[in-house]
């Protein structure tokens, strides 16, 4: 006699099963990320709490890999006791250094040796940008989510007259107004005693409306902010449109009363010297190197560019761009769509959008493949770009996948070195050597 099976019977078994799956895979995928048994087995389990990074030459497993047309190789990655989405990376006198988004300064000690700058925390006081009032306005207009765009967002090393200085540009609240600001700040790093931060240059004017714009969310996300030396004596920051494109507001950035996408020159004191270059949305990446100076820059929908910055160029922006609005097919401030017409071109557009983010220059030496080519890191795309310039233009462009949204890269001592968004509240740095 044929026994018929009972179908609730069936039906828990299965839901057993499917639990049991969930739990063994979600213990499966903690104990990788917290490097515990079976996973990372031989490999050392690192305390981050009293250093930003441990020295890759202790024992520690890479946990992604690149490929490209002449190198393949690890990642090494490490994790940030850090949730900042902005912050910056720079390489001087042969250390690596971040900035958080509050303005902490960290060494990123790879070498494992000291040199002029002591490895670990070099500053711990936070920029003056009136963080907290703005949280407490945001948090009075429940907006509080658009805290999340405020803080640094570039930073620069820089010797003036025997001392180093670490240049930082970031958003800045003025309480008494209501309104949000670029600002440069200043802070001597190698003195004997204590200093702090000053404010050397705010842009102008400064933004009250900055928040629930249509479509786009906050104005403080298209502010720009690197800052970067181009000579002794001078330094070139980065100004976005702030969405200010004669769309989700007036069209501001044509004109010179105002620094909206513009790169601007000061010096080392923070006096403004003038607009150097126009016609920017908004610049991620600015690159400084003997060969001239790039800027990269987020379009609209499509129209990413690399730009090779000229005194006085005018790059088009809101006019004209590869790129076209949000959900349509035109820009409709163009009169010529999909062409660039009567402004400066740019060196390379990446369409659909990548949201390019930084820049760095590879310099390995002669017979190096990637000699004196551009490395532009994206958020979108999870992409390092492998740009070829000869002749004064792009001749190659590789793409080479890494799986994490960069937002600053910088590269030296044969390293390159990327900082990611946070990943579950954790932001991360990554580091590949260029071994040829």
């Amino acid at each position: 006699m044929k026994v018929r099976s009972n179908p609730l019977i069936t039906v828990a078994k299965m839901i057993s099963i499917i639990v049991f799956s969930v739990i063994i895979f979600a213990a499966g995928a903690v104990a990788m990320q917290k490097c515990l048994w079976p996973f990372c087995r031989g490999y050392s389990k690192f305390d981050f709490s009293t250093i930003v990074l441990t020295p890759p030459e202790k024992n520690i497993a890479p946990v992604a890999f690149f490929h490209s047309q002449f190198l393949d190789g690890p990642i090494q990655i490490f994790d940030l006791k850090d949730e900042s989405k902005y912050g910056d990376l720079s390489y001087f006198d042969g250390h690596f250094f971040y900035i958080d988004q509050a303005g902490r300064l960290f060494v990123l000690d790879h070498s494992g040796h000291s040199g002029d700058i002591l490895d670990n925390i070099i500053s711990s006081d936070e920029i003056p940008n009136n963080r907290e009032e703005f949280r407490n306005f945001l948090r009075n207009m429940d907006r509080l989510v658009y805290d999340a765009w405020f803080g640094v967002k570039g930073l620069e090393l820089k010797r003036v007259d025997g001392k180093v200085f670490s240049y930082a540009l970031s958003s800045y609240f003025d309480p008494d107004k209501k309104c949000v600001q670029l600002a440069l700040f200043r802070k001597e790093i190698l003195s004997t005693n204590k200093t702090l931060w000053e404010k050397l240059f705010l842009t102008t004017p400064c933004v009250t409306d900055f928040y629930d714009i249509p479509t786009y969310g906050s104005r403080l996300g298209s502010v720009g902010g690197k800052v970067k030396s181009v000579d002794d004596t001078r330094l070139l920051l980065t100004v976005g449109d702030s969405d200010f494109d004669g769309l989700t507001g007036p069209e501001l950035v044509t004109s010179d009363s105002t620094h909206f996408g513009k790169t601007l020159l000061v010096d080392n004191d923070g006096k403004f010297l003038g607009i150097f270059t126009r016609g920017h949305r908004g610049p991620q990446g600015l690159l400084v190197t003997p060969e001239g100076i790039y800027e990269s820059e987020h379009g609209p929908s499509g129209g990413d560019e690399l730009n090779l910055l000229e005194q006085d160029a005018d790059y088009g922006w809101p006019r004209v761009t590869y790129g076209t609005d949000y959900g349509k097919k035109v820009w409709p401030p163009s009169p010529t769509n999909g062409r660039h017409d009567g402004y400066r071109q740019p060196l390379f557009s990446w369409t659909p959008s990548i949201a390019a983010s930084g820049l760095t220059m590879i310099r390995c030496g002669a017979e190096c493949p990637w000699d004196r080519n551009i490395f532009l890191s994206t958020l979108y795309a999870k992409t390092l770009f492998r740009v070829t310039l000869a002749e004064g233009r792009v001749v190659t462009v590789e793409p080479i996948p890494i799986g994490y949204r960069i937002r600053s890269i910088t590269f030296g001592g044969k390293k390159i070195v990327f900082k990611t968004d946070p990943i579950v509240g954790v932001a991360k740095i990554g580091m590949i050597d260029v071994a040829f």
